[in-house]
């Protein structure tokens, strides 16, 4: 499907993915949120944000290839240069890679009520994904993707800090405030 032109993988993985996470959410979040303390709505919103994220990120593609790691590693510096400004789809790939952990980072923060547990998330997902597309076949890895990725996560992140530090969100759907020590 294209989006902006960008190509979005749809297909039935797409649709499925997100209901098992959603059920999985369902039938967790309530148990997770006595032990944690966070609010179960806010817990299961992240669970299908994330499985949303995964759905979108890790489907087969058409092509029957693997390109393996190697392919997503520079050999030296204008190789990665090159491979970060003509990788990711263009301008609108790299918008909707941007958009679509923002979401998932937010709903972080605002759940948890911390902002260090989603930077970590936002610095570890992206990449782990992009080397997990390198043994998908039809996937390709792409720097752009990953930078996309982190920096729509790391502002996710932030606008859930600022919602929760502003006291924009109601208080059934933050997680606990804690002090910094």
């Amino acid at each position: 499907m294209l989006v902006f032109g960008a190509v979005v993988p749809v297909s039935a993985w797409t649709i499925a993915v997100p209901a098992v996470g959603a059920l999985v959410g369902l039938s967790a979040a309530r148990r997770l949120a006595k032990r944690t303390g966070w609010p179960a709505r806010g817990i299961l919103v992240a669970v299908v944000l994330l499985s949303s994220v995964l759905a979108l990120t890790l489907p087969p593609g058409s092509e029957r290839h693997t390109n393996g790691l190697h392919a997503c590693l520079p050999e030296d510096f204008p190789d990665l240069v090159r491979t970060v400004l003509n990788s990711g789809g263009g301008v609108a790939g790299n918008v909707l890679n941007l958009l679509l952990f923002l979401p998932l980072t937010a709903s972080a923060v605002l759940t948890i009520g911390r902002t260090a547990p989603a930077v970590v998330l936002a610095l570890a997902l992206p990449p782990a994904i992009e080397l997990a597309q390198s043994q998908i076949p039809g996937r390709w890895c792409s720097l752009a993707d990953v930078l996309a990725n982190v920096a729509g996560a790391l502002a996710g992140a932030l606008l859930g800090s600022v919602l929760l530090r502003r006291g924009t969100v109601r208080r059934e759907t933050a997680g606990p405030r804690t002090r910094r020590r």
